[in-house]
């Protein structure tokens, strides 16, 4: 556990440890500003009606605001999946997005815009989600992008019709062809791909791809799939979905459980044979707390306990509240009571 020095016990602090049987979460509150730790920075998963547009939708966490209008984009029953070499599965909630040029019969684009910015001064940023491309056309491209602003800073995807078919997953920058870095992973196979970008102050930027690593450890830089080292800027604060269209012929591209976080974990929740419940993220949001984990039992209970003493026996710990875990053992819980000045937090099932 992470010791504070009395300079710095005005600061807002939290830290994660675990206990038989129990997760426990050290929260020490002031007024002061918050100190950062890693985090849960973004999500979407879609979580909307089938066959609702996604213009406009305005779910998730950690967007300034809905997503814009784009035509020809649909929600899907049912979320993209993906298991790895391990047997983990990525945690999925919600359904997922088909966006396709087919429908408008022009070239589509959709953005929403972050409530955050990563740059320079941003350390790592890890970036993840669920695609798979298709269409009648393979020349078409189709994909996701991160900008500043309205700039494309790098696309995922098939960046430009200027990569020839057969096409695997790839990424690019400033729009060009000429810019491509590619893998050897079929871009028409649903893929968990994986960005990992390492700011550099007065520097280009470092990028990573990793397409399908394993869930349960933070994969090496060596590792990757592709990459672009000391290439150009890539910070952001905004994300675009688009497809092409021409004469008839279409591409789309079927997008699922987006995130971005500080760590790796926080981009590649799972279960898996050996799953064990444990607290990703602890979000501050106005006086409340906000938990979000995984690991529990399908669809079965918890109940959230605190206490302001954490060598009491459990016995003692009052509870705060309680829930249920979703289908893939994730739970989220809110204590809406303002909490004091320490407590500590423990979650547990049946």
């Amino acid at each position: 556990m992470k010791m504070i020095s009395s300079s710095r016990m005005a600061d807002r602090f939290k830290t994660l440890f675990q206990v038989p049987g129990a997760l426990l979460v050290v929260i020490l509150l002031s007024f002061a500003r918050p100190e950062a730790h890693a985090a849960l920075l973004a999500y979407e998963g879609f979580d909307y009606a089938a066959d609702s547009d996604l213009s406009g939708q305005n779910g998730g966490t950690g967007w300034a605001g809905p997503w814009g209008n784009g035509t020809g984009d649909s929600n899907v029953l049912g979320s993209l999946a993906y298991t790895d070499s391990q047997g983990n599965v990525l945690t999925t909630a919600g359904n997922s997005a088909l966006c396709s040029a087919l429908i408008p019969a022009a070239n589509f684009s959709i953005r929403r815009t972050n409530s955050f910015v990563r740059n320079d001064a941003s350390g790592t940023t890890w970036v993840s989600l669920l695609a798979q491309y298709g269409g009648n056309d393979p020349t078409r491209a189709a994909g996701f992008q991160l900008q500043t602003n309205n700039t494309e800073r790098i696309s995922l995807g098939k960046g430009t019709t200027n990569v020839p078919p057969p096409a695997t997953w790839s990424m690019l920058y400033g729009g060009s062809a000429s810019t491509s870095a590619f893998t050897t992973n079929p871009i028409t196979q649903t893929a968990f791909l994986v960005l990992r970008i390492d700011h550099k102050a007065g520097a280009n930027d470092d990028v990573y791809l990793f397409v399908n690593p394993v869930l349960s450890s933070a994969p090496a830089a060596g590792q990757a799939s592709t990459n672009f080292i000391d290439k150009a800027e890539f910070s952001f604060n905004a994300v675009r979905i688009f497809a092409g269209y021409s004469s008839g012929n279409y591409a789309e591209i079927h997008v699922d459980e987006f995130r971005v976080g500080e760590t790796y974990a926080d981009v590649a929740p799972y279960t898996g044979g050996n799953a064990v419940l444990k607290i990703s993220t602890t979000l501050l949001q106005g006086g409340s707390i906000v938990l979000n984990g995984s690991g529990g039992t399908n669809g079965g209970p918890f109940t959230v306990l605190t206490s302001p003493d954490v060598s009491s026996s459990v016995v003692q710990w009052s509870t705060n509240g309680a829930g249920s875990f979703n289908g893939s053992g994730q739970f989220f819980y809110t204590n809406t009571a303002a909490p004091g000045p320490e407590n500590y937090y423990r979650i547990r099932q049946p």
